[in-house]
């Protein structure tokens, strides 16, 4: 795992400065610790700071080809890479390294752009061609890895984090306005936008070339919505065995020690019970606790497991008077604000695992791709119920739903029924509630649509809602909200996180199987705890999904309330939002009048970050 900054001049009279390509691989450091290297040729320059994992010895990048006509930066990892290398060296290639990186160099050279349908990783990578004088960047298929650009007065600019990039003059600190109202509705900002007006994020599953012709940004994979032709679930059942243990045998390669995050559900034990299967010797395995008894400390599990599969297990408990620091400490890695508080465990939990392991498999991707959240029973249900005639709908069953007492849930479907999209997120301020936070000014320049920002993914197909909400997911919460907040916690302590569920051939198949076998009844995740029953204890297996909830509205009125004030005292972006809304949102929390935990937590997390990159 590393960091990758890029340099280009897009024309030839101006040369890379060669101190202010060094001053933005400074800002990754603590992304890559053990290495650091350079390429300046001209109009371009690479930046690299390396985390080293694999080929210790011999993996010093900028890395180029034979004639070093092609050099390229890497952040990642790619699986089958000695696959690629038997092919590279049947093709008459030679290897100076025994890196992954390497066997990249050399499937460009006979693939060009298609070298990404080849590679099976989790990657964002950058190559100059001096021959043919383009820039090729790649980010990998479900957005593992980040990948931010910038460009303006005839420069490009690349890096693997927003804080390169503003280091570079030409960038501006100002804030999209569009970006905003996302954030506030989602709690993340999904690709290709960013915060800031002037850079934007590689969406997964994307390249892009830089030449004398412009840029150029295409896509090269998206899972196929079609259902398999097997519908026997013993028969996909064992197909998922299969896969899943051949994707993290493959997530096992590494030069370093490496261990596991652990929680005690279904995900994360699966892949502990897989990793148990091909790890000889001790496997380390960390998880995080609330402190405050049973109903929040959920680590009673995590230990069952672990000693169900003989791992030595490390585990702290989180405590409230911890929250105001590690708020703001996190807050400096997150250089784009996403509204999770669970981005501060997260971090105690890379630090944790850091003082023993460099590497470390988690179970994201699984709810995405097996079935996992609530949001896919609901949208079949919308979809069934569009079924109904339009006469029938408005004049008999919109009213009687409307009229439901004791719930909200009939309201809720008549809406998602009449909305031409489904979003999958739950929102923190639905369109009205926005409008009425923001200043005139802030209201001018957002334009705040009635319509909800929603990607062309999240339009429902009444043949496939299931399969439309999980690429939804898949293409938008996952990547650009889970993931990166993984990224970013892990890489702020120097510690590499894998996720086997995210191996593309097993999403691809996940994409193929029926939602039946997903989601049965009331049983989430079906298919998986029908895979792997003989690994696990029973408990665990017949537990129903819980997230890592942490006791924010609590901690909002009580350690977090200065910290809270302090914020919404003097906002930074008070141009676009209404100190006195914020004020009397916040009041009402404190004094608990009303709930507004999600809210506040995700006003808080935008002011500190405004004040952390000097947003304006």
């Amino acid at each position: 795992m590393c960091g990758i900054v890029g340099l280009l001049s897009q024309s030839n009279e101006q040369c890379v400065d060669r101190m202010m390509l060094r001053q933005m691989c400074d800002r990754l450091r603590h992304r890559g610790p053990d290495d650091e290297g350079e390429f300046v040729d001209g109009r371009i320059g690479l930046g690299h700071r390396r985390l080293s994992i694999i080929d210790l010895a011999t993996g010093h990048q900028p890395l180029g080809n034979e004639d070093g006509r092609i050099q390229i930066v890497f952040n990642g990892e790619i699986y089958n890479f000695r696959e690629l290398q038997r092919d590279a060296e049947r093709n008459g290639h030679r290897f100076a390294t025994r890196s992954d990186t390497e066997a990249i160099v050399h499937g460009y050279e006979d693939l060009r752009a298609r070298v990404v349908e080849r590679l099976n990783g989790m990657f964002a990578f950058a190559i100059w061609d001096a021959n043919r004088q383009e820039l090729f960047l790649a980010r990998d298929r479900t957005g593992i890895k980040p990948l931010y650009y910038a460009q303006r007065d005839g420069w490009f600019a690349f890096a693997s984090e927003i804080s390169p990039l503003l280091q570079l003059p030409w960038v501006s600190r100002e804030i999209e306005p569009r970006s905003l109202d996302t954030y506030l509705a989602r709690g993340y900002v999904p690709a290709p936008r960013t915060m800031f007006r002037e850079i934007h994020k590689l969406p997964a599953a994307h390249t892009l070339t830089v030449s004398a012709a412009g840029l150029r940004i295409a896509r090269y994979w998206s899972p196929d919505l079609r259902p398999s032709s097997t519908d026997h679930p013993a028969q996909l059942a064992e197909v998922l065995a299969s896969e899943l243990d051949r994707s993290v045998r493959m997530h096992l390669v590494s030069d370093v020690p490496l261990g596991a995050f652990l929680s005690g559900g279904l995900d994360s034990s699966i892949v502990v019970a897989l990793m148990r299967r091909h790890c000889t010797g001790t496997l380390k395995t960390f998880s995080v606790g609330v402190d405050g008894g049973r109903a929040l400390d959920e680590s009673e599990y995590a230990r069952a497991v672990s000693q169900h599969l003989g791992t030595e297990h490390h585990a702290f408990s989180l405590r409230a008077e911890q929250m105001p620091e590690l708020v703001t400490t996190t807050a400096r890695f997150l250089d784009e604000p996403i509204s999770d508080p669970a981005s501060v465990p997260t971090y105690l939990l890379a630090k944790l695992a850091r003082e023993s392991v460099t590497v470390v498999l988690t179970g994201e991707g699984a709810d995405e791709t097996w079935g996992g959240y609530d949001v896919f029973r609901k949208a079949q249900l919308v979809a069934n119920y569009r079924k109904l005639p339009r006469w029938l709908r408005r004049g008999v069953t919109d009213p009687m739903l409307q009229r439901l007492p004791g719930s909200d849930a009939g309201v809720r479907l008549v809406a998602a029924s009449r909305a031409p999209g489904y979003v999958a997120q739950l929102l923190h301020f639905e369109a009205a509630a926005r409008r009425a936070l923001y200043t005139t000014e802030g209201n001018a320049a957002i334009a705040v649509s009635e319509a909800e920002p929603v990607n062309d993914s999240s339009m429902l197909d009444a043949e496939n809602p299931f399969g439309c909400v999980a690429r939804d997911l898949l293409e938008s919460h996952l990547a650009e909200r889970l993931l990166q907040k993984v990224d970013r916690m892990t890489m702020a302590h120097s510690l590499e996180a894998r996720v086997p569920f995210l191996d593309y051939e097993l999403v691809e198949f996940a994409f193929t199987v029926p939602a039946r076998w997903k989601v049965r009844g009331q049983v989430r995740k079906y298919l998986l705890r029908r895979a792997f029953g003989d690994l696990l204890p029973p408990a665990i297996l017949r537990r129903p999904k819980h997230a890592f909830d942490l006791p924010c509205a609590a901690w909002l009125r009580s350690t977090l309330a200065p910290l809270a004030g302090d914020l919404f005292a003097e906002p930074v972006l008070s141009n676009f939002i209404d100190r006195e809304r914020v004020s009397d949102l916040w009041q009402r929390h404190r004094d608990g009048a009303a709930n507004h935990d999600a809210q506040i937590w995700a006003l808080m997390t935008l002011e500190l970050w405004a004040r952390t990159v000097g947003a304006h």
